[in-house]
């Protein structure tokens, strides 16, 4: 019987601007509230596992060409976008619980 899981990657979610439009309030459960439960779910019963969860290059919003780095700021122009960086900080938040979480802020992706 295998043990416990020590890593998570997590994927739910809808990749489309226009459903998230169309469907925000979906958008939003889909995107930031499936991963609340999912980070409560990891601190409360596998605080030690990795998460590794995808973003989007939409928290960027309207840019100019390419961010320069992390520190680039989000300026989101969709409900898509402004949920993938909530979703970003909802694993921050998780991660000052103490849960390993990485972000994959993903670009192109067919």
């Amino acid at each position: 019987m295998p043990g416990p899981a020590d890593l998570v990657v997590y994927g739910a979610g809808v990749a489309n601007v226009q459903a998230s439009i169309a469907d925000p309030g979906g958008d939003r459960r889909r995107t930031v509230a499936s991963r609340v439960a999912l980070a409560d779910r990891l601190c409360a019963k596998a605080p030690w596992a990795r998460c590794v969860c995808p973003s989007s290059r939409a928290v960027y919003g309207q840019g100019a060409g390419r961010p320069e780095g992390r520190s680039t700021a989000c300026t989101p122009i969709s409900p898509y976008g402004l949920h993938k960086a909530a979703a970003e900080a909802t694993s921050a938040a998780a991660a000052a619980r103490g849960l390993a979480v990485t972000i994959v802020r993903l670009f192109s992706v067919c």
